[in-house]
């Protein structure tokens, strides 16, 4: 059995886990913009030093980086509003 198909199982596992925990943390009395900055901000202050560290910045290509967080960050809103009034 090739383990690379583990890797969406484990993805799948990882986001229902996410959701249970959005959910229980919105329902406890968090905000939904404090939730929405936490997860936001460490994953991207994480990667943000990773892609610099790594092969070097191409400071010519930052708009592709910025467009995929763009419609991240609008999916992740959605999936908040959903959570929080589903």
């Amino acid at each position: 059995m090739n383990l690379l198909l583990l890797l969406p199982a484990c993805s799948a596992l990882g986001y229902v886990l996410a959701v249970l925990l959005l959910k229980r943390a919105l329902s406890a009395g968090c905000g939904q913009g404090q939730v929405n900055l936490v997860a936001n901000l460490v994953p991207g202050l994480l990667f943000q030093i990773l892609w610099i560290w790594s092969s070097g910045a191409h400071w010519a290509q930052i708009w592709q980086p910025a467009v995929a967080a763009g419609t991240f960050l609008l999916g992740q809103i959605c999936t908040f509003l959903a959570l929080r009034h589903g």
